[in-house]
């Protein structure tokens, strides 16, 4: 009894060994998922019992557009615009960490740490318009962030901006917003031309103020401006 059961047991032994033999020298199934860049699989677009017409269903029956910013964040960011208008800069919104930062090393660690910043972002981004390279970033916080949640995920992103060279605020939800300080840290980006476009519309301005003035005048008051004039011209030209 005892040699049926180790012939038995041997036997099995025998095909398991085999079935893994094979399966490990079988090619790999069409239906292998291969993972995107993101770390995420798309099971029914790669195996044949994918549908295009249920799958059209099911995309139209579960998802509809959005508005991008929150009444809060809209506020807010017609608020920064208006500030930011001599500046040559540009604010774009809702700009998912993984665009901003890549993750260093492609190693056995690399989904976990993608997937820290894969479905995070950020509210605000100021970036070089000639270059698309990030200057700072901008987080509105509102009272959602005291929650112990929300306190972890702001600690990730304080020491993700901290570790770059992107400079990371912070701006509590308020009725309106002073950006002098954003001003302040922009001041490189001011643009000088449109300042100089300023103050030449500002000497536009006031010189048909001098010119209406002068034509409300009498004959005498014409006289003697015309006199103070050309008396000044005189001792410029000595």
């Amino acid at each position: 009894m005892t040699a049926i059961t180790n012939a038995m047991i041997f036997i099995l032994i025998v095909v398991l060994g085999g079935l893994y033999i094979y399966r490990m020298f079988q090619p790999k199934s069409e239906e292998t998922v291969e993972a995107d860049d993101d770390g995420s699989t798309d099971v029914q677009a790669h195996t044949r019992n994918y549908n295009p017409e249920r799958e059209a269903q099911i995309i139209r029956n579960n998802y509809v557009p959005t508005l991008l910013l929150t009444p809060t964040e809209l506020k807010f960011y017609l608020q920064m615009r208006q500030s930011l208008k001599n500046f040559n800069v540009e604010i774009h919104y809702k700009v998912r960490l993984a665009d901003i930062f890549k993750v260093k090393y492609r190693n056995k660690y690399y989904k976990r740490n993608f997937t820290r910043i894969m479905a995070k972002h950020t509210d605000f981004l100021i970036v070089e318009p000639d270059t698309a390279k990030p200057i700072l970033a901008i987080e509105l916080d509102d009272a959602s962030h005291d929650k112990a949640a929300s306190v972890r995920n702001d600690t990730f992103k304080n020491i993700l901006y901290g570790s770059s060279y992107i400079k990371l605020i912070r701006i509590k939800v308020a009725p309106t917003y002073d950006f002098s300080y954003l001003n302040q840290l922009l001041g490189p980006y001011k643009s000088i031309e449109q300042g100089s476009q300023g103050t030449q519309n500002n000497s536009n301005v006031a010189m048909d103020d001098v010119i209406k003035y002068y034509n409300l005048l009498d004959e005498q008051g014409k006289t003697l401006i015309k006199t103070v004039i050309n008396n000044e011209l005189d001792r410029m030209t000595k």
